[in-house]
């Protein structure tokens, strides 16, 4: 199946013939001048056989080893040489939140093999059957090359904080954990923080390996038995989405990102 593409100034969206949006990645000018010289497919035997399918090119000057949207993304960004360093080595491409089609930056980071295979038997598993719970996302901040866990918490949750020798519970919206460049560390955290969510224990930041973090405290609203609550409340000129049953976070963005609404 042959895509389209298009963007605007922040993304580059790749469109099939019903329009459905199949895959995505920043928009540059730099990759613009690469992406929207060549052609984009899906392959349709992946798609009939039900196997995880990639956006890729069959343009030249491309070879087989880097066809693939996300493998060109990086090739762009890191440099061709670091790539086929890191490939030599071992290491593949991740796609952080598991989504072969988001190819943002954001969402790519390498990994070796191993704790790729790891992450695909224990985070992979565990982080969509959080999402009643929690919205549980992991990014890469290129710039700094350090990552970020952000957690989106869609039913109430607490923190625990160690202040003047007193412990400070904290009802949360929103938890931003930022770690270096480790990916080991930030996956051993990531299935621990997931398996403390699945169990309704606690979190305390002193258990975890993260150097910083910012939280977002978890505003409640109060609706009239008569009323229902809307979908989005603005309050001192900030726009709040309310969550229920029926409205939930799917992802939170990274900390380096600016959202025009808080989750209540």
């Amino acid at each position: 199946m042959k895509l389209s593409i298009s963007h605007d100034k922040k993304r580059i969206t790749f469109i099939s013939d019903d329009y459905n949006i199949y895959g995505f990645t920043e928009y540059t000018d730099k990759l613009w001048s690469i992406i929207g010289s060549l052609n984009w497919y899906i392959s349709d035997k992946d798609i009939e056989n039900k196997k995880r399918t990639y956006i890729y090119t069959g343009s030249t000057p491309f070879t087989k080893r880097y066809r693939k949207l996300y493998e060109i993304v990086m090739c762009t960004w890191y440099g061709k040489k670091i790539v086929d360093q890191m490939r030599d080595n071992k290491y593949i491409i991740e796609h952080l939140d598991n989504n072969p089609h988001n190819c943002s930056i954001e969402n790519l980071a390498f990994a070796h093999e191993d704790l790729n295979k790891t992450k695909a038997f224990s985070f992979d598993k565990t982080r969509p059957r959080l999402f009643e719970k929690v919205a549980m996302n992991i990014y890469k901040n290129f710039s700094t090359q350090d990552f970020e866990i952000t957690l989106g918490f869609n039913h109430s949750y607490t923190l625990s904080l160690e202040e003047d020798n007193k412990t400070k519970t904290i009802p949360l919206s929103s938890l931003y954990l930022k770690y270096s460049n480790d990916f080991e560390t930030l996956l051993f955290d990531a299935n621990f923080i997931g398996n403390s969510i699945k169990k309704e224990l606690e979190l305390n930041i002193d258990s975890l390996n993260c150097y910083d973090y910012e939280y977002v405290p978890a505003n409640f609203v109060v609706t009239p038995p008569e009323k229902t609550s809307p979908v989005f409340i603005s309050h001192n000129g900030q726009l709040f989405l309310v969550l229920s049953e029926s409205t939930r976070l799917v992802a939170v963005g990274p900390s380096w990102r600016k959202y025009h609404y808080q989750p209540c």
